[in-house]
């Protein structure tokens, strides 16, 4: 791998509902996504006898690669509720992505990918997300014990819960 795709993008979630929405902003990534090129001659002799002009040719397009990314964020949610999306690509050397790894805070390093780990996830999650599906629809394993709460419920758990705390609190079991 001498050349990668370095891949800046944003996270959105939406606090409202699908006839209101609300989006926020919820950070991002950066990821690399490491490909080959091939140097191959572009027009011969053009400097003179034997001095060629030559090309990189990648093995993948960036075009390709941000596809790909795009699907491998997106491939559960699709762009329901919560995405992510590219804020920027650029084509780099494998030094500058080494060096940029290296120097990111460990709660903030960059994610490397290959071609093949994005397909691969993109697959894994459509037969997730189809398993996901059929069981909802048939009631089968977890979704068949979750029952939809109200918001009435929610507000009396929590009090219970707060009064209980306060107990415990205050007499100390």
């Amino acid at each position: 791998m001498n050349k990668a795709v370095k891949i800046t993008t944003q996270y959105l979630e939406n606090y409202g509902d699908e006839e209101n929405p609300h989006y926020k902003y919820k950070g991002g990534e950066t990821l690399f996504v490491p490909f080959e090129t091939e140097k191959l001659i572009y027009e011969e002799n053009c400097y003179g006898p034997g001095e060629h002009s030559y090309y990189e040719a990648p093995d993948v397009s960036k075009a390709t690669v941000d596809a790909l990314v795009m699907q491998y964020l997106n491939a559960y949610n699709g762009l329901e509720f919560a995405f992510s999306y590219i804020t920027s690509s650029e084509v780099v050397s494998v030094y500058d992505m080494e060096w940029e790894i290296d120097a990111a805070e460990e709660w903030d390093k960059p994610k490397v990918l290959t071609v093949a780990d994005l397909k691969k996830g993109i697959k894994e999650t459509a037969e997730l997300k189809e398993k996901h599906e059929y069981e909802k629809e048939n009631k089968l394993g977890t979704w068949s014990t979750i029952e939809p709460v109200s918001f009435t419920d929610k507000v009396d758990n929590l009090i219970h819960d707060m009064k209980e705390e306060e107990h415990f609190f205050n007499n100390g079991s």
